[in-house]
């Protein structure tokens, strides 16, 4: 799972970028991507390249059908962190088909999240009606807050 930009600034998007691989001869049957996302974040996004996904209260699952031999599945995660920390987020796949080397069937990245800087201003827009969520949007100021 590739993570970034890391580290980031507090309230700015965090993109989780990852990769499924069928690396046996054999297709991999039925294969589904499971993360939940830390406390700390919120939700923004999810696409992946084949079949789909869905978030509910904080838990990104896909399916993805079924992949052949060598086939690859991307799902991209987009997050917005909402607490200075190093955030830690792990996903694993699952699949109805015998796997020779379930070790790389999970992974967990950290990423550092700052202070913003002393020179930005937030300006909080709401947005989602029936979701109540904030989202956060930052605007330099200068030298003088308008």
């Amino acid at each position: 799972m590739a993570d970034g930009p890391d580290p980031l600034s507090l309230f700015h998007e965090l993109t989780y970028t990852l990769t499924i691989a069928n690396n046996s001869p054999e297709p991999a049957v039925n294969v589904h991507l499971a993360d939940t996302l830390p406390p700390s974040v919120l939700f923004s996004s999810v696409t992946t390249s084949r079949g789909s996904c869905l978030e509910n209260s904080g838990r990104v699952t896909c399916a993805l059908g079924d992949l052949g031999a060598g086939a690859l599945a991307t799902v991209t995660i987009k997050v917005v962190p909402t607490f200075i920390t190093t955030i830690s987020n792990t996903a694993s796949v699952t699949s109805d088909s015998a796997d020779l080397n379930p070790v790389d069937n999970s992974v967990t990245a950290s990423t550092t999240v700052r202070q913003l800087p002393d020179d930005y201003d937030i300006a909080k827009r709401k947005t989602g009606d029936a979701l109540k969520k904030l989202t956060y949007f930052w605007r330099k100021t200068g030298d003088a807050l308008k």
